[in-house]
């Protein structure tokens, strides 16, 4: 039996990874899955989920921030408890998403069960190699190194990108005797999407694809609008704005949004840009997975990022051409100013190219690469 259980995540929190993920178990079992998590969470998944096999395992689980985390980090410590104790040798687990307490428990008991167990590495990568940007969490977020240590030969840890793999054993970060996986972060580009804009003028569109927030560097946007002589640009935003950078926003005339979109809002949104921005540096997202990046590769929007970002530099070293890299916001600036229309053709290459990452990371591609270490 192959089960997949999420403890973390509820309403619609992660529903494309976790959708992505099952849909690469089916790819590689061809079996019914038993998938347990909150119960909204599971009613969503169910309808994008296009296979009638999905064995739904509902629980209850209420979103919580800040210490109330922990409470739930501890009340979900039965729940994984009493799958565990259900599984037999034959079975496997995957754990998408679990908070550090309910790893802790799940390893130290599986210790004496020996239960197949594979735990997805999501956001804690970040904090193995970045503790400073977890905030006043950090010091709850030590007990994931804790809980790799009572790791045992039946568990696996798998790792959403070949970089942050190698940033976080770089720490020397001890997993005990588990073995470490690794495949390119889930997206499913099959997703229904019209026609991409194209490079057209007078006006470009470029601007961040999906939220902005000051932890991702977001703010660099507003350094970056006052260098831009060019008449022809239009910056926004496509998804949603932190409160504190709404004021940098207005003064720049960057279009955005103050609430959370529809669905059908961020992709129009996202359609009608022509460039992605990508401020990520040597000190933000060195061991995490981002998401307007991969949204960036499904729109076929060129991507405008800064160099030194490992993860960035990962992808675009193993995708080509997709984009171009700069070492500082002004140098960003200077490119942008120069657009013209001698630009579309190279505008044609890139946009090419990102349809042909969509291939090379296809939940099938993904898929033979994950059957393959298991």
């Amino acid at each position: 039996m192959i089960i997949a259980a999420d403890f973390s995540m509820t309403g619609l929190s992660h529903i494309y990874f976790n959708t992505a993920f099952l849909k690469i178990l089916r790819n590689i079992y061809g079996k019914p899955i038993v998938f347990y998590g909150e119960e909204q969470h599971l009613n969503l998944i169910s309808k994008s989920f296009l296979y009638g096999d999905l064995v739904l395992k509902p629980f209850r689980m209420k979103s919580r921030f800040g210490l109330s985390i922990l409470f739930q980090d501890i009340l979900c410590v039965p729940k994984i408890c009493k799958i565990l104790l259900c599984l037999s040798n034959d079975d496997i687990m995957f754990v998408l998403n679990r908070l550090p307490i309910t790893m802790l428990c799940c390893n130290v008991l599986n210790v004496f069960l020996n239960r197949r167990i594979i735990h997805v590495l999501h956001g804690e990568t970040e904090y193995l190699v970045n503790p400073l940007m977890i905030g006043g969490t950090k010091y709850y977020y030590k007990l994931f190194k804790l809980a790799y240590r009572f790791s045992g030969l039946c568990i696996s840890y798998l790792f959403l990108g070949e970089s942050i793999k190698r940033k976080v054993l770089a720490e020397n970060v001890s997993f005990g005797k588990a073995s470490l996986l690794v495949i390119d972060h889930p997206y499913d580009y099959d997703l229904p999407v019209c026609l991409s804009k194209k490079f057209a003028l007078p006006n470009i569109v470029i601007g961040i694809i999906g939220s902005a927030m000051v932890r991702k560097n977001s703010h660099y946007l507003s350094n970056l609008v006052p260098l831009i002589l060019n008449k022809n640009i239009i910056f926004k935003v496509t998804g949603k704005v932190e409160d504190s950078l709404v004021a940098e926003c207005i003064r720049n005339n960057i279009e955005y949004n103050k609430e959370r979109l529809s669905n059908e809002e961020y992709v129009y949104n996202n359609l009608s840009m022509h460039y992605s921005l990508c401020f990520y540096d040597s000190n933000v997202n060195l061991a995490l997975a981002s998401g307007s990046f991969f949204d960036s590769i499904k729109y076929c929007k060129p991507i405008l990022a800064l160099k030194g970002n490992p993860y960035v530099d990962y992808y675009f070293e193993k995708l080509g051409d997709i984009g171009f890299r700069f070492s500082s916001v002004q140098e960003m600036a200077n490119f942008i100013n120069q657009l013209s229309s001698n630009e579309f053709c190279h505008y044609e290459v890139q946009y090419l190219n990102l349809k042909r990452a969509q291939e090379v990371l296809s939940l099938g591609t993904i898929a033979n690469s994950l059957k393959s270490q298991l």
